[in-house]
């Protein structure tokens, strides 16, 4: 995917978080990774779709 990159900064940050005591911007971090993966894969999902439509001429 071409946005993975976004995933490994928020995980380098969690880690970061979780060394110096950071916990609750940890647990945020780790849900905003959880955000953004789902909203990568919507958008992979929509991109799929896109292509089928216009490969069946829609």
């Amino acid at each position: 995917m071409k946005n993975d990159w976004i995933l490994e900064v928020l995980r380098d940050l969690k880690a970061y978080a979780d060394l110096n005591g950071l916990d609750v911007l940890a647990h945020q971090l780790e849900a905003t990774e959880r955000v953004a993966l789902a909203e990568i894969l919507l958008e992979a999902g929509r991109g799929m779709e896109a292509g089928r439509a216009q490969a069946s001429g829609r």
